[in-house]
């Protein structure tokens, strides 16, 4: 097992001091612990927490573009490209692609005159998550025609751009991305 005593060496001591979170590491080793169930901890246990912590960045990215927030949404961009460049990248571009499916998908059943619980399956919604059609509305019909194209297009070109970096890091293409989602989801 491993202990915060440990982990806690003077190189991740002089980390923290430059603004590594206590509470990310003791939430790590507790869920490192946890799905090792007793056992030794493996290189396989500790890769599917980094795998689930990564995907807790990229929702974090998301939720900050979603809100305008360009300091958030840029440090969670951080985070998640210091773990993993390359796993990162499509895991982040995944987030846009759901949402502006969520988006189009609404838009299309909205347009065939859906309501109610036919809407919410038509979007992928379930029953609990009603709550967020208002906000997903409100989303479609400011973005709907030339922003959401406009939109769509960067995301593709994005995406193009880190195809054609695959040797290289691709960290521009995405920072543009952050910072043009902040600018248009949330206006």
């Amino acid at each position: 097992r491993l202990s915060n005593e440990k982990v806690l060496t003077d190189r991740s001591r002089k980390k923290k001091a430059e603004g590594a979170n206590p509470a990310v590491i003791q939430r790590t080793l507790e869920v490192i612990d946890l799905m090792a169930e007793g056992q030794r901890i493996t290189e396989s246990i500790i890769d599917q927490a980094t795998f689930r912590l990564a995907r807790e960045r990229a929702y974090a990215w998301k939720n900050a573009w979603m809100k305008g927030d360009a300091s958030g949404a840029l440090k969670a961009l951080r985070e998640s490209l210091e773990d993993d460049p390359d796993a990162a990248s499509l895991m982040l571009l995944n987030q846009v692609r759901s949402e502006m499916t969520r988006l189009f998908d609404y838009l299309e059943a909205a347009g065939q005159g859906m309501k109610g619980a036919e809407l919410l399956e038509a979007i992928g919604f379930s029953p609990k998550q009603a709550f967020l059609l208002n906000d997903l509305a409100a989303t479609a019909n400011r973005l709907k025609g030339k922003p959401l194209v406009a939109m769509l297009h960067r995301v593709n070109q994005t995406e193009r751009d880190l195809k054609g970096t695959a040797l290289g890091k691709g960290q521009t293409a995405l920072l543009d991305l952050t910072l043009y989602l902040c600018r248009t989801w949330a206006r």
